[in-house]
């Protein structure tokens, strides 16, 4: 009974992510609410569970979001906001090799995300 109910939840929790996501992608398609959503984006994309989250219903609907979140900053400066190891799980002063190993990776899949995602030529 308790695996059935905890089953519920997430589907129940997998339905309100993928609604929230498309409240969201209507929200950002409006250019006049770019300050209402952009700092929030970015701290959801920012967040270390962000990339484990993500599931094949809502990867494509992430796509557009952060697509249209990376495009509000020239290249140059979107690179430089990603690459600057503000985002994700962060190394500290007194961390060991395979925590700064497990910070660099997640840079370089946010930063692979962001190079799917992005507008191609």
């Amino acid at each position: 009974a308790a695996a059935a109910a905890a089953a519920a939840t997430r589907v129940r929790s997998a339905r309100l992510s993928h609604a929230a996501l498309r409240v969201l992608l209507r929200v950002v398609a409006v250019p006049s609410t770019t300050k209402a959503w952009r700092r929030q984006v970015g701290r959801l994309f920012g967040a270390p569970p962000f990339l484990a989250s993500l599931t094949r219903a809502t990867l494509p609907l992430w796509a557009r979001v952060v697509n249209a979140w990376l495009s509000l900053e020239t290249p140059k400066a979107a690179a430089t906001l990603l690459l600057s190891g503000k985002m994700g799980v962060t190394a500290g002063v007194f961390s060991s090799r395979a925590q700064e190993a497990e910070a660099q990776a997640d840079l370089l899949r946010r930063l692979a995300f962001s190079l799917w995602v992005g507008e191609h030529n």
